[in-house]
């Protein structure tokens, strides 16, 4: 263990000394994002949601029901498609780790503002989505199967744009019904995205580009509804 006395008022300078150090060594981005009271702040309130908010990537979880934990990096993915900004749902496709190590972006994620219920539903509705786009590779193939595969964070900021923030944030609002709806929905939005799908592309490399994801949204007629 090595001691740095950081002298009063400096508290940033300990911070940037444990990252800077560290970046020699095998950690993990999103474990700098243990530095951040804001991380704290919403461990704090997810506890009280009845959610366990998992920090560190090394970190053992004392929940024995998976649904009621949350780790730091399914909180940015979810946060990323829950954006209003469909480049964060890309960027969450293309490179997870800028969720955190790009600063305005994670800022954009994680600030004073982030409300912990709306976390929650955005995580709750992405693990809703994935198992649903899980089960729907299983059943499509060609074009529609890697859009089931590559498009499911720009399907997911398409879902939870639906659901809109305010319904996210209002704790008097029943999702129950938002929920079991999200297999249907996804199918549409397949089918929409498969129809106009540019020929010869690969849907790994379409759903890393922002640009290409817009237009390709914009064509399907989905773009308007995501960016409510």
């Amino acid at each position: 263990m090595r001691c740095i006395e950081v002298p009063e008022g400096e508290e940033s300078l300990g911070q940037n000394i444990t990252q800077y150090a560290n970046t020699q060594n095998e950690v993990s981005s999103q474990d700098f994002a243990f530095l951040d009271s804001e991380q704290h702040r919403l461990v704090r309130e997810l506890g009280v949601l009845d959610f366990e908010y998992i920090l560190r990537s090394a970190e053992v979880p004392q929940s024995v029901d998976p649904s009621r934990i949350i780790d730091v990096r399914d909180a940015a993915v979810a946060l990323a498609c829950a954006s209003a900004s469909v480049g964060h749902s890309v960027l969450a496709k293309r490179e997870v780790s800028r969720l955190f190590s790009d600063t305005a972006v994670y800022k954009a994620l994680f600030n004073p503002n982030t409300d912990p219920l709306r976390l929650s539903r955005a995580v709750e509705v992405m693990r809703i989505v994935d198992q649903a786009l899980d089960q729907m590779e299983t059943e499509v193939e060609g074009v529609a199967a890697g859009i089931a595969v590559h498009g499911r964070r720009t399907l997911a900021h398409c879902v939870l744009r639906r659901i809109g923030d305010s319904r996210l944030s209002d704790p008097e609002a029943d999702l129950a019904g938002d929920y079991a709806a999200v297999p249907d929905e996804l199918a549409q939005y397949v089918d929409k995205i498969t129809a106009v799908f540019p020929d010869n592309a690969y849907p790994g490399n379409v759903f890393k580009n922002q640009s290409r994801v817009s237009s390709l949204l914009t064509e399907a007629g989905l773009l308007t509804s995501a960016a409510t």
